[in-house]
């Protein structure tokens, strides 16, 4: 059975047929590796109608600006952008990243960074990314799908997939005064509150904290930060490991 085609490709694909299509030369966007960025609509109008009116086509496109194309009142969402790219999961992946590329810009992971830089980012962590949507599903009522990807992503990335799995693994099973099992009372609490849940930013710094301290094997009671507490940096966990080394 054939899909049903948007509303815009029918629209467009009726004025063509009725001769009836203005052309304003709003140019057909493709990037340097031949993706479609934007025109899609325009382009599968003009396959279904047969008609192939002189259009404007600008290739090489970069990126690091499509959010900002279409003249739209508000730019186009990084999901978007990666849905247009056909990745798998594009909306948890483009968050995900989002927050991988701010941890990697040396911040409290607040700021903002460009669609280029998160598809960078993205491509330099896919299996890790990939394999943090897809696995621990079961702990995704107290540690969001995005949260927990972008640990399990950072985990895997500074201190090795091995020891991350089995982080996740005593995360979801709650057994033991591990780092992780602390980590997983505060968020079993954070779900349930009504008011005052934890900011996106202190999870990430509660759940680095908890794997910095598993990995450097030391004993957790409490785990804590603060906004005015330096971010804390698996890159610190590594130093600290060396030098016990």
């Amino acid at each position: 059975m054939r899909p049903s085609l948007c509303p815009s490709v029918k629209s467009i694909k009726a004025d063509l047929l009725a001769g009836k299509w203005v052309n304003k030369f709003d140019p057909i966007r493709i990037t340097s590796g031949g993706l479609l960025v934007d025109g899609q609509h325009r382009v599968t109008s003009f396959f279904e109608a047969d008609v192939y009116p002189v259009i404007l086509l600008l290739s090489g496109f970069d990126l690091s600006i499509y959010p900002m194309i279409d003249g739209e009142i508000q730019p186009k969402s990084k999901a978007e952008s990666f849905r247009c790219m056909k990745i798998d999961n594009y909306t948890a992946a483009s968050s995900a990243a989002n927050y991988v590329a701010l941890y990697l810009d040396g911040g409290a992971m607040q700021s903002v960074v460009s669609l280029s830089k998160v598809a960078e980012v993205y491509a330099a962590h896919q299996d890790f990314i990939q394999e943090g949507i897809r696995e621990f599903r079961a702990i995704e009522m107290i540690l969001t799908r995005t949260r927990k990807t972008v640990l399990f992503t950072l985990g895997c990335r500074f201190l090795g997939r091995d020891f991350t799995c089995r982080f996740f693994t005593e995360f979801e099973d709650g057994i033991g005064k591990s780092g992780a099992c602390v980590f997983r009372k505060l968020m079993v609490a954070n779900s349930n509150k009504v008011r005052g849940k934890l900011h996106t930013v202190e999870v990430f710094a509660l759940g680095i904290k908890a794997m910095i301290a598993d990995y450097l094997g030391q004993d957790v009671k409490i785990l804590k930060w603060v906004s005015s507490e330096s971010f804390p940096r698996f890159e610190d966990a590594l130093i600290r490991a060396a030098r016990v080394r």
